[in-house]
């Protein structure tokens, strides 16, 4: 089983990825990694990986962009997959032509708790990625977050995480 996982910037999407994936087990795929890989081997590379990336979500989109991803993905033994990050609705759409099961996952925390975490101000990227989270690409699906199945806390104590990891790993197993 495919679960996403979506959220601002500096929420802990990338920690709780890493916390899910011992207490379920899961396996990590991680998107950026993956479009860096993609941006190599890619016969329309530039020099920025960045910005090749943003020219290929306008030129192919992101439904077809996250296609791409996925065909490099490698089921693993494990039962649990977890993506980090989802970050518009096209994107999970695709994620849901490979996995009609997978599970979308909401991390969220404040405004006071995300910004020290992050490298300067990112309220400009939080906007555009809310204006994702509501694309109208889906005439039946208007919004990324009616998606979400789950939602943990980005700012609570390591012990308290790991105990919203266990009830989620008892969900997950309840759901199948």
């Amino acid at each position: 089983m495919i679960i996403g996982f979506t959220g601002l910037h500096g929420s802990g999407k990338s920690f709780i990825c890493g916390r899910c994936s011992v207490i379920l087990p899961a396996v990590i795929f991680d998107k950026r990694n993956e479009l860096k890989l993609l941006h190599m081997v890619s016969e329309l590379r530039g020099d920025n990986w960045e910005e090749w990336y943003r020219n290929e979500y306008k030129r192919i989109g992101p439904y077809q962009l996250m296609h791409l991803i996925l065909q490099r993905f490698r089921h693993a033994a494990c039962a649990f997959t977890i993506i980090d990050a989802i970050h518009n609705l096209q994107e999970w759409r695709a994620v849901k032509d490979v996995d009609a099961s997978a599970l979308l996952v909401g991390v969220f925390a404040p405004t006071s708790v995300r910004l020290p975490r992050n490298i300067g101000d990112h309220s400009e990227w939080d906007q555009q990625r809310v204006a994702y989270w509501h694309e109208r690409a889906d005439p039946h699906h208007m919004c990324l977050m009616a998606e979400i199945e789950w939602a943990f806390t980005g700012c609570c104590g390591v012990d308290q995480l790991d105990a919203q990891c266990v009830q989620f790993r008892d969900f997950l197993c309840n759901r199948r």
